[in-house]
C-alpha cells in the first residue's frame, strides 16, 4: 500500500493484492478512496484497477511514488523458486513481469486507467510494454529513493530516477 503524494486533498490509495494463485490477470493495482471517517477506511466502491498481470510464485511487490510523481511498482517472475525464472521472462520486455514498472496514475490514455510516462525505456521499442522501467529482476520486494538524490534504490544496488532504470539493477537469487 502506498498514498498518493497529493493524499491530503484526493484521499487517494494505491494496493497491490492477488485474487488467485495462478491466473492470466490476479495480480492487481488498484486506486481506492480512503473515507474522511474516523477511524478512516477504505471505501471498497471507490475501486478503480489500474494494472493487472499474471499471477502465481514469486509474486512480492514494492509500490512507491518516486520524486518525479509516478507510481513504481516491483513485479515477480511468477514461477515457483527452483528452477529460478522458469517462464524466462526476466530478459523478456514484452510481459511486465519480473520488473519495475512505472506509470502515472495522474492521467489516463489509450483505454487504460493510467498514462505511460513519454521518457520510459522502452516506450519506442517494438514488442515491449511501454510500462516498465527495468526488468531481470527475479524477485524484488523492496525499493525506494532517496530524499535527497532523488536516486532509486533496491536492496542490493541503485538507479538514478532520471535515467534509465533498464540495465542498473541486480537480481537478487537467493531472496
Amino acid at each position: 500500500m502506498v498514498f498518493h503524494a497529493d493524499f491530503r486533498s484526493n484521499r487517494f490509495i494505491y494496493l497491490y493484492y492477488i485474487l488467485e494463485t495462478i491466473s492470466a490477470d490476479g495480480t492487481k493495482v488498484s486506486q481506492f478512496k480512503v473515507r474522511d471517517t474516523e477511524p478512516p477506511t477504505i471505501d471498497p466502491a471507490s475501486e478503480k484497477v489500474l494494472i493487472s498481470w499474471r499471477s502465481g510464485g514469486h509474486k512480492r511487490c514494492s509500490l512507491q511514488f518516486g520524486p518525479d510523481g509516478f507510481l513504481y511498482k516491483s513485479t515477480g517472475d511468477c514461477t515457483p523458486a527452483a528452477p529460478p525464472d522458469g517462464l524466462n521472462t526476466g530478459q523478456d520486455i514484452s510481459d511486465l513481469l519480473s520488473s519495475v514498472l512505472r506509470i502515472d496514475v495522474g492521467d489516463a490514455e489509450g483505454g487504460k486507467n493510467y498514462r505511460v510516462p513519454a521518457d520510459n525505456p522502452f516506450v519506442d521499442v517494438e514488442g515491449a510494454r511501454p510500462e516498465v522501467w527495468a526488468y531481470g529482476l527475479l524477485n524484488l520486494w523492496r525499493m525506494s529513493f532517496d530524499r535527497e538524490s532523488g536516486e532509486q534504490e533496491e536492496s542490493r544496488s541503485r538507479a538514478p530516477a532520471e535515467g534509465t532504470g533498464a540495465t542498473r539493477f541486480s537480481s537478487c537469487r537467493s531472496c
